[in-house]
C-alpha cells in the first residue's frame, strides 16, 4: 500500500523526468527577475518552516557518490514535497545538494562542494578547506531560467546541458531513495 507521500513523490518523480529533456533549454526574458525572485521568496519561506514539515530521511549509499557515506532528508508540509537535501562525505570532501520544489515542480537547485587539502582520516580537527564550488538553478515550468556558479565560470551551451542532466538525474535518483524505491 502506497502512502500519500509515496504517490506525491511517484508524481514528482516523473514531472522531473518529463521536465529533464524541457530544462535542456535555456530562455532568459525581462520576467525571469520576477521569477528569480519568486523563488528566493520560496527558497526563504520554506527554510522558515523547515521545524514544522514531516521529514523522510534515507542513507544513499552509493560508491558514485560518496565513500564515507550519505544522507537525504525529504521535507513535507501536508504531504507536498518542498525540499530534498542530500548530504554525502568521503575523505577529501563534503557535497550538500538542495532541492526545493513548488506544487511538485523543481524550481530551485543549490550545491555546495567542498575539498580539503588533506584527507579527512588524516586528522579530523585539522581539516583545511582548499576550495570550494556552488552551484544555483533557478527553473520556472521545467526551464532554466538562471544559473549562478562560485567560482564564477560560463559554461557553454554543451557544459550547461551536462550540469542540468546530471542534476535533473541526480533529483529524480534523490525522489526515489526517499520514496524508498532504489
Amino acid at each position: 500500500m502506497l502512502l500519500s507521500s509515496d504517490v506525491k513523490i511517484q508524481q514528482i518523480y516523473l514531472t522531473v523526468l518529463f521536465s529533464c529533456f524541457a530544462a535542456i533549454t535555456f530562455a532568459q526574458s525581462k520576467s525571469d527577475t520576477a521569477r528569480i525572485n519568486f523563488i528566493k521568496s520560496q527558497y526563504t519561506l520554506i527554510n522558515s518552516r523547515l521545524p514544522f514539515y514531516k521529514t523522510v530521511t534515507k542513507n544513499d549509499n552509493r560508491k558514485s557518490q560518496s565513500t564515507n557515506g550519505g544522507r537525504v532528508t525529504a521535507y513535507f508540509d501536508s504531504g507536498e514535497l518542498k525540499k530534498i537535501v542530500a548530504d554525502y562525505y568521503n575523505d577529501t570532501g563534503k557535497a550538500t545538494y538542495e532541492y526545493y520544489y513548488y506544487h511538485s515542480k523543481l524550481i530551485f537547485y543549490y550545491g555546495i562542494t567542498y575539498h580539503y587539502k588533506i584527507p579527512l582520516s588524516a586528522n579530523p580537527k585539522h581539516i583545511k578547506i582548499d576550495s570550494t564550488y556552488e552551484g544555483r538553478l533557478y527553473f520556472h515550468n521545467g526551464v532554466l531560467v538562471s544559473y549562478v556558479n562560485y567560482p564564477q565560470k560560463a559554461f557553454s551551451q554543451t557544459q550547461l546541458n551536462q550540469v542540468l542532466t546530471e542534476t535533473l538525474n541526480e533529483a529524480a535518483h534523490i525522489l526515489k531513495l526517499a520514496a524508498g524505491r532504489r
